[in-house]
């Protein structure tokens, strides 16, 4: 699990469906904008209709959770970030997902 200082709040979370921005794929949707923070805040949304069982979607969850953990962006402005999750990312295994995670943080550091 991430640190409280890089998980977003509910009330920042609608913001950021409101103002952000979408960078997408086929597994991944990201929607995203700048913070004034030091850190970049995440959070992970993962639907029922990826899982209909909460334990599958907090195994994806968790899963997604510590590949941030683990490669954190480098330098790289501090951003606000939802990751929501698609069906075809189910069938990845954890080396494939956390290739496809850190694929798409990569695009959003070049589109920045």
């Amino acid at each position: 699990m991430l640190p409280k200082d890089q998980r977003l709040t509910s009330n920042r979370i609608e913001y950021l469906f409101k103002k952000g921005r979408n960078i997408g794929n086929a597994f991944l949707v990201m929607r995203h904008m700048p913070n004034k923070k030091d850190k970049s805040r995440f959070c992970i949304i993962v639907s029922t209709k990826i899982f209909a069982k909460a334990v599958e979607r907090n195994r994806l969850r968790r899963q997604i959770y510590e590949i941030i953990r683990r490669n954190p962006l480098p330098n790289s402005t501090p951003s606000d970030i939802a990751l929501i999750a698609k069906i075809p990312l189910t069938k990845l295994n954890f080396q494939a997902l956390t290739k496809t995670i850190l694929q798409t943080l990569q695009n959003l550091k070049s589109n920045s």
